[in-house]
């Protein structure tokens, strides 16, 4: 049951850190209404293709689908549905790939965003057609997706421990002054915190996963995979202890500009289109 929550808890937290373009609204639109209308989409997809895969497993077996569809879909229409998926599974996650091309230039490799968009569709692309046509297919995603959840849920508890020690405040300029006088300068560029965090919580959620290997945490559970729970815990609560001790003055300086600014400010500015937000 616990690996299966973890594969499930992979589509959230892949996608928690991965909506750039809601950047792009403006600046008074509900919080509320882009929860909503987020979620409503994500859950509405799911029981659509939920329900055509019960269906299709009403006539085949579905354990290895790419395989099993073969004999209930025309022979000229198969080596298209195979290139449908394979193209398809790039396509449905262009959003995701613009914002990893973002990421990208976030963390400092200089190239322009449409080759970082280029460079992730190409890998996702090969990763596709391993999973296809190399490996067995629901055997490749469940291990890629166990293995995303030990890397995003650190990673997205880091972001919510952030937002919450900020009180949601960050100044679009100061994101994007990339000079020892920022805010966000921390150590040379680098906020250790965050370093330290996701590499500690990351390497506990590997301790725990039983995808492609069993953890020594997951054995002594005979088996259970809680990587989606404890990597997330152990990522948030380093990056608060550390983040506050060592950069308490960033904080003053937050609570110090929320006063000079006001509750205006309160909101998220919205950067220029093609910059990322750090």
């Amino acid at each position: 049951m616990l690996i299966g929550f973890a594969i499930m808890a992979s589509v959230p937290l892949s996608w928690g850190s991965g909506a750039d373009y809601a950047r792009y609204l403006p600046a008074d639109t509900s919080p509320r209404a882009v929860a909503w209308w987020t979620t409503l989409g994500g859950f509405a997809s799911a029981v659509l293709l939920s329900i055509v895969g019960v269906l299709a497993s009403t006539a085949v077996d579905m354990t290895d689908p790419q395989t099993s569809l073969k004999d209930i879909v025309p022979g000229w229409f198969y080596p298209l549905l195979l290139l449908a998926i394979v193209l398809g599974s790039v396509a449905n996650n262009i959003l995701t790939t613009y914002s990893s091309g973002l990421a990208l230039q976030a963390v400092g490799i200089r190239i322009g965003q449409w080759a970082a968009v280029l460079l992730d569709g190409l890998a996702a692309t090969a990763i596709t057609v391993y999973a296809l046509f190399i490996t067995d297919f629901l055997d490749a995603l469940n291990e890629v997706l166990e293995l995303t959840v030990a890397v995003l849920g650190p990673g997205l508890a880091i972001s919510v421990a952030d937002v919450i020690l900020r009180r949601n405040h960050y100044r679009g300029p100061g994101l994007h002054d990339e000079t020892p006088t920022s805010a966000y300068w921390y150590h040379g560029g680098i906020n250790m915190a965050g370093v330290a965090a996701q590499l500690l919580g990351t390497g506990v959620a590997l301790l725990c996963l039983n995808s492609l290997y069993v953890g020594p945490v997951a054995s002594t559970l005979n088996g259970a995979d809680v990587s989606a729970l404890l990597g997330p815990l152990v990522g948030g609560l380093t990056y608060t202890a550390l983040f506050r001790s060592l950069y308490s003055r960033q904080l003053d300086r937050v609570r110090q500009s929320q006063v000079a600014y006001g509750p205006c400010c309160q909101r998220r500015q919205i950067p220029p289109r093609g910059r990322a937000i750090t």
